[in-house]
């Protein structure tokens, strides 16, 4: 986060996909909290996760894409 230019939704998931932590509009050059469960961060779009309704507990499924 310390080299962008604009706030971004941050997803911390555990290694099964489980959502631990979520941070709406996470501004540049800020910190999130320490997640021990997390394995793996998603960077989205800020107020994507809002606008999908994502919190804790919910899971994520990412999958491969053949580019």
């Amino acid at each position: 986060m310390y080299w962008m230019r604009f706030a971004l939704d941050v997803a911390f998931l555990a290694d099964d996909g489980r959502v631990v932590a979520v941070y709406h509009e996470l501004e540049p050059a800020r910190l999130s909290g320490r997640h021990k469960d997390a394995v793996r961060a998603l960077e989205l779009q800020a107020g994507r996760l809002e606008q999908s309704g994502t919190r804790v507990g919910d899971r994520i499924v990412l999958e491969p894409v053949d580019i």
